[in-house]
C-alpha cells in the first residue's frame, strides 16, 4: 500500500487530481467471532472483501489494513464520486448474509490534500478519525472529514 501510495501521490500532485481514502471496519466484529466462531468471522471477512472488489474499479487500490479493517485508495474521482462509492459499499455490505449472519461497516472518508498532506499517513490518520466518529455516532454510516 505504501509503495503504491507514493506513486499515486506523485501522480495526484503532478496532475492536480483528487485522491480519496476510505477506511472501514466491520461493526461489532468481536461479537461475531465470539458468538459464531472464528471460522464464520473469516467467512465474513472473505465475503466483505469480495463485495468490495465488485464495487470498486480496477484503478482503485483496496487492502486489508489489519484485522477487520480495510483501506481503499480512490484516484480519478471527485468528492461526490467518493461519497457515492462509500455509500454503495456500506449498503451492499449491510445486505450481505454469511451463514445467516448479518453485519455492517462504518466508513471514514477523506481526501488527500496535495497542498498540506506531507505523506499518505496524514490522510490515513484523518480517515481513521472519520471512521472513529462513524463508530461513536451509531455505526453503519459514512463520515467524511
Amino acid at each position: 500500500m505504501y509503495n503504491i501510495s507514493k506513486q499515486l501521490i506523485d501522480e495526484c500532485k503532478s496532475t492536480n487530481n483528487e485522491m480519496y481514502i476510505l477506511m472501514f471496519d466491520i461493526d461489532n466484529f468481536k461479537k461475531i467471532n465470539d458468538t459464531y466462531g472464528h471460522d464464520i468471522g473469516d467467512k465474513v471477512i472473505i465475503a466483505l472483501a469480495k463485495e468490495v472488489l465488485r464495487c470498486t474499479r480496477k484503478s482503485d487500490i483496496s487492502a486489508r489494513w489489519g484485522g477487520e479493517e480495510f483501506l481503499i485508495m480512490l484516484t480519478d474521482t471527485n468528492k461526490k464520486g467518493a461519497k457515492i462509492l462509500a455509500e454503495k459499499i456500506r449498503s451492499k455490505i449491510e445486505a450481505l448474509h454469511v451463514n445467516k449472519v448479518k453485519f455492517t461497516v462504518s466508513i471514514g472518508l477523506t481526501s488527500f490534500y496535495c497542498s498540506r498532506d506531507k505523506s499518505i499517513d496524514d490522510t490515513i490518520k484523518r480517515a481513521d478519525l472519520a471512521l472513529y466518529e462513524a463508530k461513536e455516532t451509531g455505526k453503519n454510516k459514512v463520515i467524511y472529514m
